[in-house]
C-alpha cells in the first residue's frame, strides 16, 4: 500500500451554534445547536414549513433576514466559501452529468485539478459522451 504524502485532508465537519431562524415573522427555532460529522449522512426530516430549508441555507452562507447563528468547520475554518447548496428546484443542467452539476461551483470559482471522486454503480454503467 503506498503513502501518499500529498493526499488531501480529511473533510470537515459542519458545527452550527445559536441558530435562530425567522419566516415571515414566524420564529422557526431558536438557539439550535447542531453538528454535522465529516464524512456521513445527515438527513433532515419534518413537515414543510419547519425550516429545514432555512437552516441549510444558514449553513449555506444564504441567511435570511432575521436568521442568525454561528456557523463554522470542525477544523476552526468558516464554512462560508467551502459549502454547495442546491435548493429543491429543479436548477439542474440538463445537459450536465449529476456529477458536472455539483462541481459547477468550483467550476465558476475556476477552481482547477480538485474533482470529486468518480462514483460508479455496477448496476449502471456511466452514460457514453
Amino acid at each position: 500500500m503506498r503513502s501518499d504524502a500529498a493526499a488531501a485532508p480529511p473533510p470537515p465537519g459542519v458545527v452550527v451554534r445559536a441558530a435562530r431562524l425567522v419566516y415571515e415573522s414566524t420564529v422557526l427555532f431558536e438557539d439550535l445547536s447542531l453538528e454535522l460529522a465529516a464524512g456521513r449522512i445527515t438527513c433532515l426530516l419534518g413537515p414543510s414549513g419547519v425550516g429545514k430549508t432555512s437552516l441549510l441555507r444558514l449553513i449555506a452562507g444564504l441567511a435570511g433576514n432575521g436568521d442568525t447563528g454561528r456557523v463554522h468547520c470542525t477544523d476552526g475554518q468558516p464554512a462560508a466559501g467551502r459549502v454547495a447548496y442546491m435548493a429543491q428546484s429543479d436548477l439542474l443542467l440538463p445537459w450536465l452529468s449529476a456529477l458536472d452539476n455539483a462541481m459547477l461551483g468550483a467550476r465558476l470559482r475556476g477552481e482547477r485539478g480538485r474533482r470529486a471522486p468518480r462514483w460508479r454503480s455496477s448496476a449502471s454503467p456511466a452514460p457514453a459522451r
